[in-house]
């Protein structure tokens, strides 16, 4: 070990580790969350949407969310909402004591990140003394593009958080393994719980420590009792490692990630093995196509790649043991490596992918090891390297913040992402699902579907897929498709909440009430806290005319998300419909507080207000809506009415009524909309064309018939036998 550095040149590597780091990933401030995970960690969990309470807190010690358990990754995610809020888009659960939405929440993972390497800097600099090839581990850990995933990602918060504890606790054991402190012992103890408290990867601590034992502090020769007594003083970090193993199985088995050996063989799992440690080694040297998800090749798995990868792993731990003692850091680096894998290098298989660059996040630290001290090496025994040393170096970690700095870029959105997975990947389904969920965010239902159809063509076996396939589709109006679609999400994967319910809805949306009726039930049977399934169970209550129920459930629904915008848009309609105008306005505005460019929301506001009695703001809304949206039809319909039957003689314009009324009726394409045919029959009849009023009135009742409204009908007809006897009669509700 060499001597301490001056503190200035400390500080310096610091701030410019930490300056650096913010430069790469200060414009994921400006990123929007990938729709992978964020629903489970962020959007749609209840005790993180609240922020950092005694009541969350205490969920978060029991809970397997997620497939995890992980209680201060998700104490983390509270205490952000509490600082930024939720999200910029869903303000329902406030904007948190700064209100950055998601920038806040995405440079926490920065800040995280860069905490970690100045501890990384730290660290080897406590356990070498070599200023040099401390500060250029350090960087490569910070700038290396495989780290991308694991910063640029929010739900990838526990990395970044169980690294930060883990490298602090390595920091803490070197005052005991060296000077014998007892507060050292312990305090690397309390850290490394808090570390598998944010994920469990750090579950080989205890080997790291062993390790750490052979080099640099070379204790098994001066220990008594020689490397029995080393394996005995570990012996609780081998204990907390095994209640954090056994948590982490009870959540993963309880969550179904654990994929089966029916599924994936164990003789396909230990090809996958070696081919990943080879890859992991190859990405580190090429980091390029890096992708969110790599598929597990299964029988497809090429024996070549497999053959090449042994070869490569095996020759490099070959030579590290036949160097162990002339050059202990080669087989200590490359045993970290392989070693600190092990959790997460699919021999108990989680998901569906071979590998993932959020894995690699502390393991890669043996081979920036491994680099920095043979390219010492190298350069001690030639003085042209010697030369070059410096550099190179300095080129290397360049030329790595080049990379990662387009890699950032891939995570701005999910449609970015995932055009990125399936440019590497075409027959990757995650891929085609990230593309389809960004486009059914953004209401591209048509594009969604296309996109979801691929998904499910290249992985039928992916109930997710066909979930969201459905989701497109049941948007898009086609309504057989969509439950069609979640029948096959629900053949794979039984008892699934979302699938019920929506499945649920699909049959209720085309009419068959009854049959719906035990989809929604169990849905909530199975999650009474799923917003959706309280909501869909309310509009199959409104259908039976069991109003007080429906409202009862769609008050739940909004109790437990309240950003949940379809169920404060079905109560707006029930309020309407028993004549609380002012409850439905209040319901309407806070939707469009979350949606303001839905036409339908502008409208059911702008009937609230016509019912209020505020004309002129209800013309304005409808004004601004027939502008913004001048092919859609319901809203025209209104504005007819109400130029058509204001009582402010300043607003009612009969003439511009009827010629609003016509352009758009000629204009619909052969679609005859029975509220525009009303509204167009009313305008005429104020006019004094009674004959047109009457012809264009039941013509609106007949199509109200066909389309299945036997109310709107019987209204309309009331309307006609007045326009008969030619007079308007306004106390007919529309």
């Amino acid at each position: 070990m060499k001597p301490a550095s001056k503190p200035v040149r400390l500080v310096f590597a610091a701030l410019l580790l930490v300056a650096g780091v913010f430069a790469l990933y200060a414009r994921t401030a400006q990123h929007a969350f990938v729709s992978i995970d964020v629903s489970e960690y962020l959007l749609d969990n209840q005790h993180v949407q609240h922020g950092l309470t005694w009541k969350d807190v205490g969920w978060a010690w029991t809970a397997k969310s997620a497939s995890n358990w992980h209680p201060l990754t998700w104490m983390s995610h509270m205490l952000d909402v509490s600082l930024f809020g939720l999200s910029k888009a869903d303000r329902s659960f406030g904007v948190g004591l700064f209100g950055f939405g998601e920038a806040g929440h995405n440079l926490v993972n920065a800040a995280w990140h860069a905490l970690n390497a100045v501890l990384v800097f730290a660290l080897f600099l406590r356990l070498t003394g070599y200023y040099g090839r401390s500060l250029f581990v350090a960087a490569c850990f910070a700038f290396h593009p495989q780290h991308v995933e694991s910063v640029a990602w929010i739900a990838e918060r526990k990395d970044v958080l169980a690294a930060a504890f883990g490298l602090a606790s390595l920091l803490a054991w070197e005052r005991w393994a060296r000077a014998g402190s007892r507060t050292g012992y312990g305090l690397s103890f309390v850290l490394l719980a808090l570390g598998l408290c944010a994920k469990p990867m750090l579950v080989t601590w205890p080997f790291v420590l062993l390790l750490l034992d052979a080099w640099p502090f070379e204790r098994a020769g001066r220990a008594r009792g020689g490397w029995g007594r080393l394996v005995v003083e570990k012996l609780p970090f081998f204990g907390l490692s095994a209640a954090s193993a056994a948590l982490t199985w009870w959540a993963q088995s309880s969550g179904g990630a654990v994929q089966s050996l029916e599924l994936i063989p164990l003789e396909w799992r230990l090809l996958n093995v070696v081919r990943s440690y080879g890859l992991y080694l190859w990405h580190t040297v090429w980091p390029v196509d890096l992708i969110v998800h790599y598929p597990h090749p299964g029988p497809t798995i090429a024996l070549r790649d497999v053959a090449l990868a042994a070869i490569v792993v095996g020759g490099i731990g070959f030579v590290a043991f036949l160097q162990r003692k002339r050059a202990p850091w080669l087989l200590v680096g490359w045993c970290f490596y392989l070693g600190t894998l092990v959790p997460v290098i699919g021999l108990v298989q989680v998901g569906g992918q071979a590998l993932a660059d959020r894995y690699s996040y502390l393991p890669l630290l043996g081979v920036f090891l491994v680099v920095a001290y043979a390219a010492a090496e190298l350069a001690a025994r030639a003085p042209l390297a010697k030369r070059l040393l410096a550099p190179v170096a300095v080129l290397l970690v360049l030329a790595q913040f080049a990379v990662a700095w387009e890699q950032v870029g891939k995570w701005k959105d999910s449609f970015t992402l995932g055009s990125e997975v399936v440019r590497v990947e075409p027959q990757s389904s995650w891929g085609w699902n990230l593309i389809g969920r960004q486009q059914l965010e953004a209401g591209l239902f048509d594009y969604a579907a296309q996109n979801l159809a691929r998904s499910v063509e290249v992985q039928p076996g992916d109930p997710n897929a066909w979930h969201m396939y459905g989701k497109a589709l049941f948007n898009t109006g086609e309504l057989p498709g969509a439950e069609n679609a979640f029948r096959r999400a629900l053949a794979l994967t039984p008892e699934n909440p979302a699938y019920l319910t929506h499945l649920g809805e699909a049959v209720l949306t085309q009419g068959r009430v009854q049959e719906s009726e035990p989809y929604l039930r169990r849905a909530i049977e199975l999650d009474p806290s799923y917003p959706g399934a309280r909501s869909n169970f309310g509009r199959w209550l409104l259908s039976t005319g069991d109003f007080d129920g429906a409202e009862r459930e769609f008050r739940a629904a909004i109790e437990l998300k309240p950003g949940f915008t379809p169920a404060r848009n079905q109560l707006a309609r029930l309020l309407m419909r028993r004549g609380d105008h002012a409850g439905a306005l209040r319901e309407i505005e806070i939707v469009l507080g979350v949606s303001p460019n839905e036409a339908d929301l502008h409208r059911g506001r702008a009937r609230c207000l016509m019912a209020l009695g505020r004309e002129a703001e209800a013309a304005s809304e409808l004004e601004a809506v027939v502008k913004q949206f001048p092919a859609w039809l319901p809203g025209q319909g209104d504005l007819v009415w109400l130029l058509a039957s204001a009582s402010d003689p300043r607003l009612r314009d009969v003439p511009r009524a009827v010629q609003v009324g016509e352009r758009a009726l000629a204009t619909a394409q052969g679609e005859r909309p029975p509220g525009l045919l009303d509204a167009l029959a009313l305008s005429y009849a104020q006019a004094g064309r009674f004959a047109d009023a009457v012809a264009a009135a039941k013509a609106a009742g007949r199509r109200a018939e066909e389309l299945g409204d036997p109310g709107q009908a019987e209204r309309i007809a009331k309307r006609v036998a007045a326009y008969e006897a030619q007079r308007v009669d306004l106390s007919v509700p529309r």
